[in-house]
């Protein structure tokens, strides 16, 4: 595991840091670097009430929210977050209203081996991973879960693959997808969640769904599980929906669906508050 993470560190020109706390961590955010969080740890970014400064180079900072502040990764290029070891260790969240994690105007960013969540699941507002306005994210490898609202918020953003991944535990829905292109999830598995929606799509395109799991979810709320408003339809390949219970699985005809396997679907049909 050693050896496998220098190889992926020296594909970034840039210095590794190492680290097991809040501090470490948030004073190695930065530009064109790696920064590999030890084994098992478990590290609180946010806890209410209590917000560090920003860091020296300015990359990071506070999104205040309801009971809290948000960790707010920006303006970095070139940032490799890795988790070490086979017991990955966790980035938690300990206010219910505010994001695990949020990155905004970011380029070419790596989140893999990672775990992460929230201490206690929460309502209203934010949810495990925000991205907002970001290019070419890749999470690879990483359980999202006991989130505030959802697993997965992009907003604004173009190029973002999510590959053998988790997103279990949401209380509101697994993502929403807006005003973003080029995003593509291969291998993940979609669990446990649920109650207003499952994948909100907005105004997207390039959206695809491959060899995915979605397994015990419901919704409630809107008239699809998959819900999508935009022009381009949303792929959905080799997918399985097992334990669904929704208004209906699609909202409209706007999905190309190709190799899908559905079991202990149940279809209400009524959707509404």
């Amino acid at each position: 595991m050693i050896l496998l993470l220098l190889a992926l560190a020296a594909q970034i020109d840039g210095p590794v840091y190492r680290v097991s706390d809040r501090d470490g961590f948030l004073d190695a955010v930065g530009c064109d670097r790696t920064i590999i969080v030890e084994e098992g740890a478990k590290i609180v970014l946010s806890f209410a009430d209590d917000f560090p400064p920003p860091n020296d180079e300015g990359y990071f900072s506070w999104s205040r929210e309801f009971d809290g502040s948000s960790p707010l990764i920006q303006n970095v290029e070139n940032l490799w977050i890795i988790g070490e070891g086979d017991e990955p260790p966790s980035l938690l969240a300990e206010p219910r209203y505010v994001f695990v994690l949020m990155f905004e105007n970011c380029r070419g960013v790596t989140l893999e081996n990672l775990n992460l969540a929230h201490t206690d699941g929460g309502y209203c507002t934010c949810g495990v991973l925000g991205l907002y306005y970001c290019e070419e994210v890749d999470v690879t490898g990483c359980l999202l879960y006991g989130c505030g609202t959802e697993g997965l918020t992009v907003f604004g953003s173009t190029g973002i693959t999510m590959t053998d991944s988790h997103v279990a535990s949401c209380t509101y829905g697994l993502m929403t997808l807006s005003g973003s292109d080029d995003l593509e999830f291969r291998d993940c598995v979609f669990r446990d969640s649920g109650e207003f929606y499952g994948v909100d799509v907005q105004g997207c395109s390039g959206v695809s769904f491959d060899n995915c799991l979605f397994r015990n979810n419901y919704c409630r709320y809107t008239p699809g599980f998959f819900y999508n408003d935009s022009e381009d339809p949303v792929r959905i390949s080799n997918c399985v929906f097992d334990s669904i219970e929704c208004p209906g699985l699609w909202n409209i005809d706007s999905f190309i669906l190709e190799g899908n396997e559905f079991s202990g679907i149940l279809e209400t049909g009524q959707a509404g508050f």
